[in-house]
């Protein structure tokens, strides 16, 4: 979930570290990774979809997914996103300033996460709070029932309920698709927290080890300091170097 938050809140403005209502962040990223099972590498597509509530619409993307060793990828393109939430000259804004690919790079075993930008050759490395760095460390138990047999993209699978507890006793539970010509791969996970849900449906889905360069520090990109001066320095250049208003 953090993966997806960075990637969503840095556009919609409510900054890199856009918080997910009800429970721990955190937690709800270890939690995610663990509803993989025994798959520790894959690359797919993936069809998001957020929906708050009261809001007449959900907020939708697509998105390239990948995984290796508990780290994740996530490549959003603004274009595949729609959302009233999103006005047309924002994106516009973010297009010309060539911000409007994002991969967005969650590394556990660092303590952080990337968020790159290819066409400005620039990159942010944000550390995880104390809180979020523990609980990428702490021990889950997870406990499945399974509800009845669907078919999901052209998948049988197993439709599941998955609830995932901490040591610290930290629930968090989420219906999910498990296919069963994938080697049980979740291609559908429905979190619903109090006050959105959050739908992954994955397709496409390769289960051969991704490249490890994916998730590294891009060579010969800048790095920055925050999203903000990224995004300043991105503006100087479409203003022809001059003074960011």
């Amino acid at each position: 979930m953090l993966v997806l938050l960075l990637a969503i809140g840095v556009f919609v403005g409510h900054g890199a570290r856009a918080q997910l209502p009800g429970g721990s962040q955190a937690g709800m990223n270890a939690a995610m990774l663990k509803m993989f099972g025994d798959i520790t590498a894959f690359s797919s597509k993936a069809d998001v979809r957020v929906q708050e509530r009261g809001a007449r619409e959900p907020m939708t993307m697509t998105v390239d997914f990948a995984m290796l060793d508990g780290k994740v990828r996530m490549d959003l393109d603004m274009s595949t996103v729609k959302s009233k939430q999103l006005p047309a000259d924002l994106l516009a804004g973010y297009k010309s300033a060539g911000m409007d690919k994002v991969a967005t790079v969650l590394r556990p075993d660092r303590k952080s996460a990337l968020l790159i930008y290819p066409a400005v050759r620039g990159y942010v490395e944000l550390p995880m709070s104390k809180e979020e760095a523990a609980d990428m460390d702490r021990k889950f138990k997870i406990d499945k029932t399974r509800l009845a047999r669907e078919t999901i993209g052209g998948q049988v699978c197993d439709k599941t309920k998955v609830v995932v507890s901490s040591d610290t006793g930290e629930k968090h539970q989420a219906l999910v698709w498990y296919a069963m010509d994938l080697k049980n791969f979740p291609v559908k996970m429905q979190m619903d927290q109090p006050q959105m849900t959050v739908v992954m449906e994955y397709r496409d889905v390769k289960l051969a080890r991704p490249d490890a360069k994916q998730f590294e520090t891009p060579a010969g990109f800048a790095r920055y300091p925050s999203v903000e001066q990224l995004m300043q320095k991105a503006m100087q250049k479409v203003l022809g170097g001059g003074k960011q208003p």
